[in-house]
């Protein structure tokens, strides 16, 4: 029974995830993704408009459980309604044969890393994070009807649970609590392994929809299988951790950005741009550093678009309001979340020191020391395989096979994020500073795995040769 009240939870936020999706893509069946990208997205937005609504309903009333599940069911029954056509034209579209045993080969690979990571799951126990961060705070919402009291940020004897990570997994953790009437570790660390799941979905609908080539569908979910730190350890789908949450939102949100550039000017260009903002309101909700991570995404996307506005005025103004709504629910959610830290005199972790100028050139005399434990990491086969190794190698086969903006796209998106990791612990305040990277860098790591892969997959040699997908159709655009 408690699997099913499971299952029943995760499909009323599924369903409001479905109406949610479609109302951002809008009426364009032709940008639209397949339907498996369109459940991947549909999990990903329901989960996360389930928290937020839980957020913001539970500042005004006690009615949480309630009003989430009206508000879940309205938005899908909404979204399906208003765009019906578009989700008709995707039911209707008629697979060959072909196509069928391509779709089966890709689900395959997707059921079979699901499972092992599942099997993980369930036979490891929650670790440090996933019991006193994420699972503590569950319970705690679950037992004041779906909210986290506003007293916890500004209790004392709570500091060890770190108030200030933020609420997305301990709310919807509730959310299914709510429906299963009790609190449950199972219910928790199968949450993760569906996170994973939806991260090899959003690569397999990408890859084949970008390249044309399907048998990347299957190959990508397989890679993500053949990362160990992914599957079992600390940091992975197996630990309760929110790293592989993570990850699949910073995909998700690297993809919808992909999307922006592609479609920039043509008919698609403001539904990417609407999925793009939404998922710019989720990162900061799930990990303090998707905050950063929708940062750079935001700041390389919106370079690509100003140096495409050129010098005319009227498309300089355009591309100015563009990167504007980009932006602004981004800001907003940093800025509400930011306040209601400081209203409640929420503490920064112990763990790191102010970031201050003063700060970072009093600690420079740790850069070989970082760059050292960095390069230890990306070659720690028990943990990473060949993942770096053959980014590294993909990484420079794009550099010199690409031209245009996509020269430095998806690798700025791995490199950046990868060089703040690391620079962060320029503000560590462990002494030696090694424990503090050796005990964390490998988590922030999982952030990029999966555009790690999604680059690694897009740079096959023979897709160089595809004249309808991406290494093609955006060799042309300016940048």
């Amino acid at each position: 029974m408690a699997v099913v009240l499971f299952a029943l939870a995760l499909a009323v936020a599924g369903w409001s995830g479905l109406g949610l999706t479609l109302l951002l893509w809008g009426r364009a069946p032709r940008r639209l993704p397949g339907l498996g990208e369109l459940s991947c997205y549909s999990f990903l937005l329901g989960t996360a408009n389930v928290a937020v609504t839980m957020q913001v309903t539970g500042w005004v009333t006690s009615a949480v459980p309630a009003l989430t599940v009206i508000e879940s069911a309205a938005l899908g029954a909404f979204g399906v309604v208003a765009r019906r056509a578009t989700l008709v034209a995707l039911v209707r579209r008629r697979p060959t044969r072909r196509d069928c045993w391509w779709a089966a080969a890709t689900v395959g690979s997707i059921a079979l890393m699901g499972s092992v990571v599942l099997w993980f799951s369930l036979h490891t126990s929650l670790e440090w994070d996933g019991l006193t961060v994420w699972f503590m705070k569950a319970q705690l919402a679950a037992t004041h009807h779906g909210r986290i009291p506003l007293a916890y940020y500004s209790d004392a004897t709570r500091e060890w649970s770190a108030p200030n990570h933020p609420v997305y997994l301990p709310l919807l953790s509730s959310w299914i609590f709510g429906w299963m009437g009790h609190t449950s570790e199972y219910a928790i660390k199968a949450l993760f392994p569906l996170h994973l799941v939806a991260s090899a979905g959003l690569l397999a609908g990408t890859a084949t929809r970008i390249t044309g080539r399907r048998a990347l569908g299957v190959l990508a979910p397989l890679l993500l299988l053949a990362t160990p730190a992914l599957v079992h350890g600390p940091g992975s789908a197996a630990s309760g951790y929110a790293d592989v949450s993570m990850a699949a939102f910073y995909l998700a949100t690297v993809v919808a950005g992909i999307e922006v550039l592609r479609n920039d000017g043509g008919a698609g260009a403001t539904h990417a741009r609407r999925l793009f903002a939404t998922l710019g309101v989720v990162l900061p909700l799930v990990k303090m550093e998707g905050a950063m991570q929708y940062g750079v995404v935001l700041l390389v996307v919106s370079r690509v678009l100003v140096v495409r506005g050129g010098r005319a005025g009227a498309a300089r103004r355009a591309t100015a309001r563009s990167v504007l709504l980009l932006a602004a629910p981004f800001l907003v959610t940093v800025a509400c979340w930011r306040l209601l830290l400081s209203s409640r005199h929420v503490a920064a972790t112990g763990d790191m020191l102010p970031v201050t100028p003063s700060n970072l050139i009093s600690q420079l005399d740790r850069t070989g020391v970082l760059l050292s434990s960095l390069g230890r990491e990306l070659t720690n086969w028990d943990r990473w395989s060949v993942l770096w190794v053959w980014c590294a190698v993909a990484m420079a086969w794009w550099l010199v096979t690409r031209r245009g903006h996509q020269r430095l796209l998806l690798p700025l998106l791995i490199v950046v994020p990868m060089a703040l990791d690391v620079g962060v612990f320029y503000f560590s305040s462990w002494s030696p500073v090694e424990a503090h990277v050796d005990s964390t860098l490998f988590r922030l790591l999982i952030h990029i795995t999966p555009v790690a892969v999604l680059l690694v997959v897009l740079s096959f040699p023979a897709l160089t040769a595809r004249p309808h997908g991406m290494a093609a159709a955006e060799v042309s655009s300016p940048g």
